[in-house]
């Protein structure tokens, strides 16, 4: 499979825009185990720390206990996507 394209990488960052809104909404915001079933604990530790890095507040990284809410996944990924995260 090839690489998105631009525009493939920008439709996929507008859907998720779009979704944020939805799911920042909900009661509950925990992501799904089976999201990240194919996940490594470390990998799970990792996105973690990227993301409150990116998020500006490192010191709520907890490497035991790692927790992104499902809207915040998603605004990580739409900056990664764009390029303006790491």
């Amino acid at each position: 499979m090839t690489e998105l394209t631009e525009k493939e990488k920008k439709l996929v960052a507008d859907l998720l825009e779009m979704a944020i809104d939805v799911f920042c909404n909900h009661g509950c915001n925990d992501l799904p185990d089976e999201i990240l079933s194919n996940w490594s604990t470390e990998e799970r530790i990792e996105l973690d720390r990227k993301y409150h890095e990116y998020n500006g507040d490192p010191e709520e990284h907890d490497p035991v206990h790692p927790y992104i809410p499902d809207f915040a996944v998603m605004r990580y990924m739409v900056e990664r996507i764009r390029g303006n995260a790491q």
